[in-house]
Parts: structure tokens; C-alpha cells; sequence
């Protein structure tokens, strides 16, 4: 994962391959139960067709690390790209002050008063989640 402002780019999703590739640590701030251990080279990249997947350096980084890109063909395709963020959305976020959803006729007036989680709290409440210490 990798969090940030920046639009969508090959350089913000190589940052998020470092942070698969690269061993996890982090400080007593995030508050683990347990060390997050998946870390290591993939075989293989699943994404869309975005064109920051389908960039020349993202081609490049794959073939100097090993790993086979494999866009998906049709949007039935997506579901190991997109459950995660389903379960993020369904267990996490909609917990967050602010939270609005995808319903328009469902979202809370306030909403946006109610939005004040900083980038780095965001970071450690995705970090705990995915260590299984929520």
C-alpha cells in the first residue's frame, strides 16, 4: 500500500510495490498485536487497465524484479484487485467520522464537518486492520 495525495501515477504504484516487497516495521505508535510478515517479491502484479499499470516503467520494474503483469480482460476479472477494498470500505472506513459511502441519498448531512482523521492515523488504522490487531 502507499498513502498520499498524489493522483494516481507509475510512480505512486511502485511505491506501493516497495512497501509489498520490503520487510514491515513499525514503531509502538501503531499499537500492533503482531508483525505483519507477508513481504517479499510477487510472481505476478494483478491490475486494470489504468494506464498507470500499463506504463513502460512499470513494465520495466516487473522485468528487472521477475514479476509477470497481468491486466485484467473484463471487469469480472477484478474481484482478487477489488475485495480488498470492499472489505477495507465495509469493516473499516464506514466506521470513520466522515464516512459518506457510495449512496448519495444515504450520506449524513455532516459529513464533511465530521471528516478529521489526519494521513497518519489513516495509515496506522490500515496498518492494524491488515495485521489483524483492529
Amino acid at each position: 500500500m502507499h498513502l498520499g495525495f498524489d493522483p494516481p501515477s507509475a510512480e505512486v504504484v511502485c511505491l506501493a510495490l516497495r512497501h509489498a516487497i520490503l520487510p514491515k516495521e513499525y514503531s509502538g505508535a501503531y499499537e500492533l498485536q503482531q508483525s505483519w510478515g507477508t513481504y517479499g517479491i510477487p510472481q505476478y502484479l494483478y491490475t486494470d487497465s489504468g494506464k498507470d499499470f500499463k506504463s513502460q516503467h512499470i513494465e520495466q520494474v516487473a522485468t528487472e524484479l521477475g514479476i509477470v503483469c497481468c491486466l485484467r480482460r473484463k471487469p469480472s476479472d477484478g474481484g482478487i484487485v477489488e475485495r480488498p477494498f470492499g472489505t477495507f470500505n465495509s469493516e473499516l472506513f464506514s466506521t470513520l467520522p466522515g464516512y459518506t459511502g457510495s449512496d448519495v441519498s444515504k450520506r449524513p448531512a455532516q459529513a464533511e464537518e465530521q471528516a478529521c482523521i489526519t494521513l497518519l492515523q489513516l495509515e496506522k488504522l490500515l496498518v492494524r486492520n491488515r495485521s489483524g490487531s483492529l
